[in-house]
């Protein structure tokens, strides 16, 4: 058979196919769509919400500067921030408990949809290509770390698109596809996912090895490293504030885990896929673990292992790099260990997370395996329905449960505070949403690692306010999160220091002095006499990321309408994507 891209009534077949099942797989959400949830994960990820919108909406400034969390942070440069992405239009549009469960369902459609158009582009009819989408969409990995408050992870459904702009790419000698591939590459770690940007890492370079040996072709080769250039030209905008924050809050490396080949069928096929701990497996909940494929899926995917080798072969060659990593640090020489040790990524955990990426490529292979069932077998559409019904039916019972325990917990925030201030109660490392709302910040925060702080509490006994001035007095006349302003009386030069994390990107835009680190606290050298200070943190590296992935969108967009042309001047067109 011949494959050719989806016609605009099939592309609107699909975009409705899609709202209606990730509507279908995510109905707990539904039925408490506005309420706030904080089960394990889901304060921190509201929290993280939360912070920006209220920085935008309510001091209408661009979020470069969290203050409530940690004494302090860099927010763009927070690994698991997630600003610079489209979907934070849906937190400013509709709050952000309302727009992080419309992330979530958005993201299941996004998964559901890129899963159908990977197979399409492969050449197979759409009822197969439904197999991708139902197989992928529907495994119970999706809903079980958007229970947690993985929210981070769910960019991991850009990777069926990845992989389909890439064949594209390929077969119809598409540079500006490949480019697209490396911007949505870029928005998994764009959206807070280190993690998801390693596995999108492998999965190019999988394919790549892939479509290079069906096709004996280095144009494979060279696709793969301009999707690489391009998501290095779009991810500046993040990975350079990022490497400043993860350099001065590292997180520790932990310690060799390796997952056996013998759990894989529980992780795969155990209908058991509940959020809790499974002691005969580990200490960690089994939403670390859990990727469910249903018995018909995986039918239909074995029988896809005896398609044509041009397009079972990158698949085959993704899902046994995807296994090798699984697997953990098996050895010196395990694909976890390489990367972790020689990739500067030696703080990862939990291999098994990566199991979507096996996922991904046995949705494929069901896809080639119900194009085989439907052209060989007489009544074989009708079979290949029949197994997606039932296959859609039963991960329905098993995944899209889990999403209920979102709501287990709540929290109530606490009386408004008229001024800004800081707790170190402990217990707030775990209740932040219901400080921040009450505009109090939470010194002992959870985040991507322990951040240790000089920061006070106002509960401290040394406790001296959120701003002092040594040898005079200060008032504070205007506080926002990125721009502070005092009026200072120094009868003599003093310092004055502010209640917050020091960063070598705040600058004085008004007054005289010299921003300073005390302790750790930020602060400002002053001369004697009276003036008016205002502090305003602009991280110059991250305006030169935006710089660069403008000019890599512009790229992009002038490579694919000088294609265009080229296209329209030859009169090719539809092109064939698999013959």
């Amino acid at each position: 058979m011949s494959g050719s891209l989806p016609t605009k009534r099939e592309v609107l077949w699909v975009l409705f196919g899609s709202l209606v099942f990730a509507l279908a797989f995510t109905y707990p959400i539904l039925e408490h769509f506005r309420e706030y949830g904080a089960f394990h994960d889901w304060d921190l990820i509201t929290s993280l919400t939360w912070v920006p919108y209220y920085t935008v909406m309510h001091f209408h400034q661009f979020p470069q500067w969290d203050a409530y969390r940690c004494g302090g942070l860099p927010l763009i440069g927070n690994p698991q921030s997630r600003i610079i992405t489209p979907f934070f239009l849906l937190d400013l549009g509709f709050g952000p408990v309302v727009g992080t469960h419309l992330e979530v369902i958005l993201h299941i459609a996004m998964a559901f949809m890129g899963a159908y158009l990977a197979a399409r582009v492969l050449g197979v009819r759409p009822l197969a290509s439904f197999a991708a989408a139902a197989a992928f969409g529907s495994t119970s990995w999706f809903y079980l770390h958007a229970a947690e408050g993985h929210q981070t992870f769910l960019s991991v459904a850009f990777m069926p698109w990845i992989a389909a702009f890439f064949w594209i790419s390929v077969e119809c000698e598409s540079w500006a596809a490949a480019i697209l591939a490396g911007m949505l590459v870029a928005l998994t770690f764009l959206e807070g996912a280190v993690y998801t940007f390693v596995w999108t890492g492998l999965l190019v370079a999988s394919l790549t090895i892939g479509f290079a040996r069906v096709r004996l072709s280095f144009r494979p080769i060279i696709a793969g490293a301009l999707i690489a250039v391009s998501s290095l030209g779009f991810v500046l905008i993040k990975l350079l504030p990022a490497l400043e924050v993860v350099r001065r809050y590292p997180r520790e490396p932990s310690g060799g885990e390796v997952n056996p080949l013998s759990l894989l069928p529980v992780f795969l096929f155990s209908r058991n896929q509940i959020m809790a701990s499974r002691p005969e497996i580990s200490s960690f909940g089994f939403w670390e673990y859990g990727a469910y494929l249903s018995i018909p899926f995986a039918v239909l995917a074995v029988i896809g292992l005896i398609g044509p080798r041009r397009r079972t072969l990158p698949w085959i060659w993704a899902g046994v790099v995807f296994l090798l990593f699984y697997m953990g640090d098996t050895g010196p020489y395990a694909l976890w260990h390489l990367i972790r040790n020689y990739g500067g990524l030696s703080a990862m955990r939990l291999p098994a997370r990566c199991l979507i990426g096996f996922v991904l490529s046995v949705s494929m292979l069901a896809a080639i395996g119900a194009e085989l069932v439907c052209s060989k077998l007489k009544g074989g559409s009708w079979a290949v329905a029949v197994l997606l019904v039932v296959g859609l039916c039963d991960a329905w019972l098993v995944g899209p449960p889990n999403l209920v325990h979102i709501f287990d917990d709540t929290d109530v925030p606490q009386p408004w505070s008229s001024e800004f201030k800081q707790t170190s109660q402990p217990m707030s490392r775990f209740h932040m949403m219901p400080n921040l709302q009450s505009n109090i910040g939470v010194i002992p925060c959870y985040d991507f690692t322990l951040i240790t702080t000089a920061v006070k509490g106002f509960e401290d006994k040394d406790y001296a306010g959120e701003q002092y001035l040594r040898g005079g007095s200060v008032s504070l006349t205007r506080w926002t999160p990125s721009a502070l302003s005092y009026n200072v009386d120094a009868p003599a030069p003093g310092e004055l220091v502010v209640n917050r994390n020091y960063d070598k990107w705040w600058r004085l835009t008004a007054g005289n002095g010299e921003v300073v680190s005390d302790g750790g606290l930020l602060a400002v050298k002053l001369p004697a006499g009276r003036q008016r200070l205002v502090l305003v943190y602009r991280n110059r590296r991250g305006l030169l990321g935006l710089g660069i992935a403008v000019m890599s969108f512009f790229t992009m967009v002038a490579i694919g309408w000088i294609e265009a042309r080229h296209r329209r001047f030859q009169g090719n067109g539809r092109r064939s994507l698999v013959s």
